[in-house]
Parts: C-alpha cells; structure tokens; sequence
C-alpha cells in the first residue's frame, strides 16, 4: 500500500508535468495490464516523460531491481525521479540519463536534468542540447499499452471516440 507521502507527491509530480513541463496530457498511476505502471507520466508535443516518485532509499534502490530499469526498456523519453528534498545525491546516486526533482513543501525544483523553465522542450531541440536525458532507445509499446487503455476507458464513458472527436475538434 502506498504512503500518504508517495500519494501526494504523485498527485504534484501529474500537475509538474502539466503546469511546468506543458504536457498535453498527464496521468498519475494508471493501472494497466501491462507492466510498468509509472507513478507519472505525461505527453508534450510527442514527447513522453515518466516520473518515478520515491519516498525511501530503499524503494529508491529496489527499483532497479525491476525488468524496465534495464538497459533499452522502460517508459519515457525523459525521466525523473521525484523525491522528498535531500534524499538522493545527484552526483552518486542517479543512473544515467535520469534527472531529479525535489519536492519542498512549496515547490519542485529540477535538481538535475531537463529543466523546462530553462530548456526548449521540442524533441528534436532536446536531442540537440541534452542527448544525455534524452531516452531513444525505451519501452513504446508499453507507452502505446498506456495511452489505448486510458483511451479504451474513455471510450467506455463517451462511445465511439471518432464520433466525439468529430463533435468535439478541440
């Protein structure tokens, strides 16, 4: 069961990505049949970002233990961690290609990483400035996976998703 912590912190991680990062569309724990499940992740311009909330050392470090962690597999083209203030070092603890955001009690900070206060978000602007944040080699069908089965639930509430889409352009 999650912490109360963890919870909170995955509903700020969502609003980050839509607030600060600009994203389209964000969601925060979506359960799917599929593997990963991100505590975050968000979509900006056909950009996918992944956001891994942890509240311990420990949950930090089994989280490598996981099959999507490897080399090539995963969620997002940009990740962070996301952690209470303090609890990661970014020089000794992050693997490579992760950025870190710290949560205060009034703000996230971009510790390391793609900063988009700072940064142009554009995919191909980012494979330019920051191509060591930047994940080519990752996991799409599990992001496609995500993104049809919240499409699928929509669906279930809306009917036919062209019909709304002809409806409803914008």
């Amino acid at each position: 069961m999650a912490s109360t912590l963890h919870d909170e912190l995955c509903i700020r991680g969502k609003t980050w990505l839509k607030n600060t990062y600009g994203c389209q569309t964000a969601f925060k724990e979506i359960d799917t049949t599929g593997g990963e499940q991100p505590d975050c992740f968000g979509v900006r311009h056909g950009l996918t970002i992944l956001i891994e909330v942890k509240t311990s050392k420990s949950d930090y470090l089994a989280d490598f233990k996981k099959p999507w962690r490897q080399e090539g597999k995963g969620m997002g083209q940009v990740r962070y961690y996301l952690t209470p203030k303090g609890l990661l070092d970014p020089k000794v603890d992050l693997p490579k290609g992760w950025g870190l955001l710290e949560a205060t009690a009034k703000q996230i900070k971009v510790v390391a990483g793609i900063n988009p206060r700072k940064d142009d978000l554009y995919p191909i602007h980012l494979l330019k400035s920051h191509p060591e944040f930047i994940f080519e080699s990752r996991d799409t069908f599990s992001e496609l996976y995500l993104l049809n089965s919240v499409i699928r639930r929509i669906e279930v509430r809306v009917g036919d998703i062209q019909q709304f889409t002809k409806e409803h352009p914008y």
